[in-house]
């Protein structure tokens, strides 16, 4: 058999000028924290519409592969692939298979073994391959390197089984809902090239079926999620249904403002469980709801959602809940995220009409309390009242046994509001129950209204004699009076009776 092998010291500048461009090839390529401080790393000529080819498996640290060399098994043999990428082999000495394909590794070695073998005939195969390296940036949970570990398929489909983004995403705890999903950056390193970089639409596959976006991650990938640059309310909503959306098991931290009832932070549980059998993020109203519901201030055509993108940015979304109740635009309930802030400010006008529409909502409390004392027609055990949201003064007035004919003053009411800034109101309504609702005569009471019915000038009279008959009967008792002064005073209170 012929033999010519070549050394290690005549090998040794070949390796290092590879390792050389290896390096230059890295220098130059921007690192991960420059990439994830970008709000669109791509440069023009990436990939952004392609059909995904099946790439042949690329060798690297930590691969087990098995060399056979045909007629000479005591030279074949079971290798693990160290760091720097190259296996020491008999015959042939050192010789680096980083970043090759097992095509590649197959012809090289048989290069090399030409050298000093006559008509070698060698197959490299891969035995286990090596866990993937990943970073996952920009809008997920959970943002950092990942490791994936890889298997061979079995039976009639050999081939590696690589995770697709999708189930990448949701090792790193789901997207957020500030996400561009149209825009995903994939960027994938070349030996000796330019890094390959691909722009991916998640939301395609839900909205169109196209499977050519379910894009398999290699070794050595970093995806980046940039922040959309504004909101988007229907994509949100697509994004929280889907199955690389943010883990919706935890409470969600939510600030609530201005017209509800309980302002201030809140944690927020999930939304319920979708047919898919997973959960589903909180919505706005659900967060209402926890904070006791809107007021009759609040203006539900002008509420704010509030995020916060990584970079510090922030989304705003104008949220219309009357077109949810009127038109049924589930996209104005919006899907919350982690640290939102919704704010509902006050209305200007609302009408008696809204106002009734509005007390039947899910969002808006079930009942509101309303005092009410005086010369009513029937005696009450307790001075307040749980009325329906909005219900006008007339209603609460009947509800509580309306007038006494005989005492009470029947053309007007007194009402003492208790104002949000902490002062107190009061006015003198005229009672007409014939009226509709208005704000005259028929006001639709607030949460805490104090209404108070008055004594007419007859029994205002009569107690006041029956005031003083009480005290001239102590006087008599402690001093005496004359007969007739006691029975005058008595005349004079049984007159008025």
């Amino acid at each position: 058999m012929f033999l010519n092998y070549f050394t290690i010291d005549k090998m040794q500048p070949m390796v290092s000028l590879a390792w050389a461009l290896v390096m230059m090839t890295i220098a130059q390529s921007p690192s991960v924290a420059q990439l994830s401080n970008q709000q669109n790393p791509l440069p023009a000529n990436s990939q952004s519409n392609y059909e995904q080819i099946e790439e042949p498996y690329i060798l690297g640290a930590g691969d087990r592969i098995r060399i056979d060399i045909l007629g000479l098994p005591d030279y074949s043999g079971t290798y693990s692939i160290p760091l720097d990428g190259t296996l020491n082999l008999a015959l042939i000495g050192p010789v680096s298979l980083q970043g090759l394909t097992l095509q590649q590794s197959t012809e090289l070695l048989t290069n090399r073994y030409l050298k000093v073998l006559k008509r070698p005939v060698i197959t490299v195969n891969l035995i286990s391959p090596r866990a993937l390296s990943i970073w996952v940036l920009g809008e997920v949970s959970r943002p950092g390197s990942y490791s994936f570990a890889l298997t061979l398929g079995g039976g009639n489909d050999p081939s590696i089984q690589y995770p697709t983004i999708a189930q990448v995403i949701q090792i790193a705890g789901g997207i957020s809902l500030v996400a561009d999903a149209r825009r995903i950056q994939i960027r994938r390193p070349q030996l000796n090239r330019l890094d390959k970089i691909f722009t991916i639409d998640l939301l395609e596959p839900i909205q169109t079926g196209n499977l050519n976006q379910n894009f398999r991650i290699r070794d050595g990938d970093t995806i980046f999620i940039p922040p959309g640059k504004e909101a988007n309310v229907q994509e949100s909503r697509i994004l929280s249904t889907s199955n690389f959306a943010t883990e919706s098991a935890r409470p969600l931290s939510i600030l609530i403002s201005g017209e509800v009832n309980r302002p201030g932070s809140y944690l927020v549980t999930g939304g319920g469980v979708g047919s898919d059998g997973k959960g589903r993020l909180p919505t706005a109203t659900q967060a209402i709801q926890q904070a006791g519901g809107i007021t009759q201030f609040a203006d539900i055509r002008r509420i704010q959602i509030r995020r916060v993108t990584r970079s510090g940015a922030a989304q705003v979304m104008n949220v219309n809940l009357w077109q949810l109740l009127r038109m049924g635009d589930l996209n104005q309930d919006v899907v919350l995220q982690d640290g939102d802030t919704i704010l509902i400010p006050p209305a200007k006008e609302i009408s008696p009409a809204e106002a009734m529409e509005l007390a039947n909502t899910s969002f808006t409390p079930t009942n509101m309390q309303i005092y009410v004392m005086g010369e009513l027609g029937k005696p009450l055990l307790q001075s307040s009242f749980s009325v329906p949201l909005n219900t006008p003064l007339n209603q609460v007035l009947l509800a509580a046994g309306g007038f006494n004919f005989a005492r009470s003053k029947r053309d007007s009411i007194e009402l003492i509001r208790l104002n949000r800034d902490g002062t107190v109101t009061k006015r003198t309504i005229n009672i007409d129950l014939s009226q509709g609702i208005n704000e005259k005569n028929n006001p639709i009471l607030r949460n805490n209204d104090v209404i108070i019915v008055g004594r007419n000038s007859l029994a205002r009279n009569y107690d006041t004699f029956q005031q003083l008959g009480a005290i001239t009967g102590n006087i008599q008792n402690t001093i005496g009076l004359p007969l007739g002064v006691l029975k005058s005073i008595s005349d004079l209170i049984n007159f008025l009776r």
